[in-house]
């Protein structure tokens, strides 16, 4: 029991250790890369 609740413990640590202002910029980060990689797969938007 008490295993499993560590367990638990080091999970919601890893998912949560990444402060949210950061996620923010990657996020950015990756969102202006996008259209760069539509256009060479061939899409078009006006």
């Amino acid at each position: 029991m008490t295993s499993d609740l560590t367990s638990r413990i080091r999970k919601l640590a890893e998912r949560y250790k990444t402060p949210l202002p950061r996620m923010t910029e990657q996020v950015a980060e990756l969102e202006a890369e996008v259209p760069a990689h539509l256009q060479r797969m061939g899409f078009v938007w006006k």
